[in-house]
């Protein structure tokens, strides 16, 4: 995953930026949010919003990805200490994640809502891929005496980016009526059993 930039300065104008995006968004569909708008609401010129970004839709996505980076981080964090109770604590995990999207209902409704979203939805799952590849590169260091190969990796990461977005989706267009315990026990009779592996007590 690529280095954040941790200059003060830069920190305040990323957080002005997001902030703008979470308020446009709850006006507008997503997708439609131009730069001059975003810049005016922000307060920072459109020169100040290119070393930032290329597009609206990439502070739009931030939005979604901030409030579930956390639990994503965690799923890493766990699988590099994987256990017996991995599963378990995998399941905690996600559980928490869809408590904190639910608690944000309206922001993520409106972004991943409808079929116009595709822009704002194509940067989520480009930021969400950074963190599935270090859950899927700690996921291949823990298996002893097997060759994976380049195209199972990236199938593996592509999967995972693929599930979360249905997820998200599905859930919203049930209107999230499901409690997050019953949503990941649906997911988990439809995720890919390599997910579903049996960690021994040594982590392999």
């Amino acid at each position: 995953m690529a280095a954040m930039n941790t200059d003060p300065r830069y920190i305040r104008v990323r957080s002005r930026l997001n902030d703008a995006a979470l308020e446009l968004v709850m006006q507008k569909p997503a997708d439609s949010i131009t730069v001059s708008e975003l810049t005016r609401t922000a307060g920072v010129s459109r020169t100040t919003f290119y070393q930032h970004g290329e597009s609206p839709a990439q502070f739009v996505a931030d939005v979604v990805v901030d409030i579930i980076q956390p639990h994503l981080d965690e799923f890493v964090e766990a699988i590099s200490h994987a256990s017996e109770n991995y599963l378990l604590r995998w399941r905690e995990i996600y559980v928490g994640m869809l408590v904190a999207l639910k608690d944000n209902y309206d922001v993520v409704n409106r972004i991943f809502a409808g079929h116009r979203q595709s822009v704002v939805i194509g940067y989520v799952s480009e930021r969400l891929t950074q963190t599935f590849e270090a859950y899927v590169e700690e996921f291949q260091a823990r298996l002893e005496g097997e060759q994976i190969s380049e195209l199972w990796k990236e199938m593996a990461i592509a999967q995972q980016v693929y599930n979360l977005v249905a997820v998200i989706v599905a859930w919203l267009r049930t209107d999230m009526e499901e409690s997050p315990e019953v949503v990941v026990n649906t997911y988990l009779t439809l995720a890919p059993p390599w997910q579903l592996a049996r960690f021994e007590d040594g982590g392999t």
